[in-house]
């Protein structure tokens, strides 16, 4: 099912997140985002091919869930999780020195 809220940044981070999570939680894969569903260390065995296969199928979804540029910058990124950490950490807020320049642009904007 395709999220209709698209990641462009900072303003609709919460509403992205919200969205992908609840449709994740949906179909029973959102330890593949919150790390929950760890990586098998056996790689040669069927787990690891099971896992593998839908570890690229969350990735994937999460890709066509962002705008170019955001995809862009995260899609080296091979894990589902690894790609939802490094959104989170940019775009969520909490520490974020994006935020605090875009707060910054606003307030000279008000000048």
């Amino acid at each position: 099912m395709p999220n209709d809220v698209k990641l462009e940044g900072i303003r609709n981070y919460l509403a992205w997140s919200r969205k992908a999570l609840l449709l994740l939680k949906a179909h029973k894969l959102e330890g593949f985002v919150n790390g929950k569903s760890a990586e098998p260390e056996n790689k040669s065995g069927d787990d690891w091919k099971t896992w593998d296969a839908t570890n690229s199928l969350v990735a994937a979804w999460l890709l066509s869930s962002m705008s170019p540029t955001i995809a862009g910058s995260v899609d080296t990124i091979t894990s589902a999780a690894g790609i939802w950490d490094a959104v989170s950490k940019m775009y969520s807020g909490a520490g974020n020195v994006m935020l605090l320049a875009e707060t910054e642009d606003r307030i000279s904007d008000m000048k």
